[in-house]
């Protein structure tokens, strides 16, 4: 049974995905703006994805996580739920389809010593498994350490779009994430510390 907080947060992301992907459509549709690039279109597929495996794990926070950790995977459900509707709105306008069908190509040109082609910071499917087993403390430690690394690969991946994108509406959505990426990065740094625990290397 849901309790009424939960259900009044799912009320409000569904409400946020409504409203962030009619403001993707609008601020995107410009009789004047040029045609997305590749970049454009990858990041909007591939940080879409990105975003749905935190709000995975922020769900689990809801019921497993302490206190801390669960205000804290409030706002990354809210706004990350947020960028993934404007982001799918983006793909709609565009005709594109919301999978990117070669995931991660368009950050090719950065240097294959430092960037494999996989989605950088994702959790593991054994990693998931792992966190829905977990609960107090325990969970806390994994959540963040896998939500830090999330967040690094996520900011990345912001950083070269905001650096590469066609479209101005992308790249000051990717420099807006990134500000929010390392703002939340903060928090989730010092819960971390204040539970013992050390992060994890990112892949």
């Amino acid at each position: 049974m849901i309790d009424r907080r939960r259900l009044a947060n799912l009320i409000e992301v569904g409400l946020a995905l409504v409203v962030a992907f009619s403001a993707g459509q609008l601020a995107a549709r410009t009789p004047s703006s040029p045609k997305p690039g590749a970049v454009d279109v990858g990041f909007t597929q591939d940080m879409a994805v990105h975003h749905e495996q935190a709000v995975l794990m922020a769900n689990l926070a809801q019921s497993r996580g302490g206190p801390a950790v669960a205000e804290l995977a409030d706002a990354i459900l809210i706004n990350q739920s947020q960028e993934i509707g404007m982001m799918r709105g983006w793909l709609k306008l565009w005709g594109k389809p919301a999978a990117d069908p070669t995931p991660m190509a368009w950050m090719s040109l950065v240097p294959s010593t430092t960037m494999s082609m996989s989605m950088p910071g994702m959790a593991s499917p054994d990693e998931l498994t792992r966190l829905s087993t977990l609960g107090g403390k325990h969970f806390d430690v994994l959540f963040l350490q896998l939500m830090i690394r999330h967040h690094l690969g996520g900011l990345e991946m912001c950083q070269y779009a905001r650096d590469h994108a066609k479209l101005s509406v992308v790249r000051n959505a990717a420099t807006a994430e990134a500000v929010e990426q390392i703002e939340d990065l903060g928090e989730l740094q010092a819960l971390l510390k204040a539970d013992g625990g050390v992060p994890i290397r990112q892949h």
